[in-house]
């Protein structure tokens, strides 16, 4: 098993490497919603962890699972369009989070009207936005105009790598299980 171990860290470790470089095309607008270097350093690593080690995994999966299954010709093919259909619905998420504040809101769990309620104990409910001293529009223009497409490469270029390096010539029928 230390080949699929092998697989599996290099899956993670590219899609990591894609996650640092969307977000270095993200910091000021991901990194500007946080108001410490705390609060920044929690979301570099949230951002890590759902851009990168995620897709990652799943790749990997993807890659594990259509190797043991289907014909050699196929399993990358097939390894190849799911890790990028995952990557694309995982890119979606969190491109319309970043860009979309009522999407951003929704996510968050505060309501439209949160200002309108009070719950109790005579305590005004703040929004969200002021709850974590942020502003959602904050930046949107910004983030728009790099679209999802342009996010999306890093990652697919390291699913593709992926794929290639679990199905490269050089390891055919060592680690495949019959």
């Amino acid at each position: 098993m230390p080949r699929s171990r092998n697989r599996f860290t290099v899956c993670v470790g590219l899609a990591c490497a894609a996650a640092v470089v969307n977000l270095m095309l993200w910091r000021t607008d991901v990194l500007a919603m946080a108001d410490s270097r705390w609060l920044t350093a929690l979301m570099a690593v949230w951002f890590v962890l759902g851009w990168g080690i995620g897709p990652g995994c799943l790749t990997a999966l993807a890659i594990r699972s259509t190797d043991r299954r289907l014909p050699r010709s196929l399993a990358p093919v097939v390894a190849g369009a799911a890790g990028a259909a995952l990557m694309s619905g995982i890119g979606w998420v969190m491109h319309a989070y970043l860009t979309d504040p009522a999407f951003m809101q929704a996510a968050m769990g505060a309501s439209e009207n949160a200002d309108a309620h009070s719950h109790g104990h005579g305590h005004h409910q703040m929004s969200m936005d002021h709850q974590m001293s942020m502003d959602p529009t904050a930046g949107s223009e910004t983030m728009s105009h790099i679209g999802l497409l342009t996010l999306l490469v890093p990652s697919l270029a390291a699913i593709v790598a992926s794929v290639a390096y679990a199905f490269r010539p050089d390891t055919l029928g060592r680690h495949r299980v019959g």
